[in-house]
């Protein structure tokens, strides 16, 4: 009889009292997704020959390259189209550092105020280029004749910059051909050298070789992008066109040649630490 009346527990109290003296629960262990970091860029040439206008006909950009170097935690290049008259953008600042490199027509930079500098306006043309320091304010204008045509390169976390290593805005030059040696067949001219925040060492360089000359193959401990200013350059058995850009990474190995009949050109930026 006894048994028979024995109280009956409510689930949930049952559940309650089962628990009781467990303790916690072992939490689950989770994994942390670890993102893959961007591939390194790879050795290219690209020719730029890119259509002169877009859908608006005011501004083109033709992305090239954007990624990590073995040198340079960012690489950028990109080639534009800017309809005369027009601008490209508002003065604005970036922390890449930056080189406008015109193929056609001239155009006009606005450079803000830079340190003890003033801020001006300069206008330069093929056969020069401009240098932009990081957040430095600039802007730029097409005056033509026709649409401007420029190649565009910016760089920023170099493993080894130093902040004190400050290159300013600058114009360069390169209208001048470069002596050749008679020996060699090969001249050169040091355009730009020097530390800056965003690479251990900047160096530019105008390059000029007599018909037949070579450089000898060999491998760089700087990345080497460079940009031909005649035809008849050929690079590793590549025939690079006028005004095609080469990348080179450091490490590997490349030759260069003048198969072409007249003085061959280039200016090539090398970038270490």
């Amino acid at each position: 009889m006894l048994l028979s009346n024995r109280t009956q527990l409510p689930i949930f109290l049952l559940a309650s009292a089962l628990l009781v003296g467990c303790g916690p629960s072992e939490p689950v262990a989770t994994e942390t997704p670890v993102e893959e970091a961007p591939a390194r860029v790879e050795s290219f040439t690209v020719d730029l020959s890119f259509p002169e206008e877009g859908a608006d006909g005011a501004f083109t950009r033709h992305s090239i390259v954007d990624g990590p170097t073995a040198i340079l935690g960012t690489l950028e290049s990109h080639y534009s189209v800017l309809e005369e008259g027009k601008s490209s953008h508002a003065p604005h600042t970036h922390r890449a550092e930056e080189i406008i490199f015109p193929i056609h027509g001239d155009v006009e930079i606005y450079r803000g105020q830079w340190e003890d500098i003033e801020e001006s306006r300069v206008r330069i043309g093929p056969g020069q280029f401009i240098f932009h320091a990081s957040n430095h304010s600039h802007a730029m204008s097409a005056l033509g004749p026709g649409p401007a045509r420029y190649w565009v390169m910016q760089w920023e976390g170099g493993p080894t910059g130093a902040e004190d290593h400050i290159l300013p805005p600058s114009t360069f030059d390169y209208r001048q051909v470069p002596d050749i040696d008679a020996a060699s067949g090969v001249g050169s001219e040091v355009l730009v050298d020097s530390q800056t925040p965003n690479a251990g060492r900047y160096l530019g360089t105008s390059i000029a070789m007599a018909s037949g000359a070579t450089i000898q193959t060999a491998a760089k401990d700087s990345d080497t992008v460079l940009i031909t200013l005649t035809s008849g350059i050929e690079i590793n058995g590549e025939a690079l066109a006028q005004h095609t850009v080469g990348y080179y990474p450091a490490g590997m190995e490349f030759g260069v040649e003048n198969t072409g009949g007249d003085v061959g050109r280039y200016v090539a930026f090398e970038f270490s630490k």
